[in-house]
């Protein structure tokens, strides 16, 4: 399941920046949409740990 957070959060980031770069502000939302996904992804390490 990690790995599924683990691409979310890159197409997330990598959609974001994108966006964000053609001056659109839909592209903070998906930055934030994948720095969620990478805090989840932290959590679901720690618990396996």
């Amino acid at each position: 399941m990690k790995y599924v957070y683990m691409v979310l959060a890159l197409a997330f980031w990598t959609m974001g920046a994108l966006l964000v770069f053609s001056d659109n502000d839909v592209g903070f939302t998906y930055f934030v949409l994948g720095w969620i996904f990478d805090i989840k992804l932290q959590l679901g390490r720690i618990e396996e740990d």
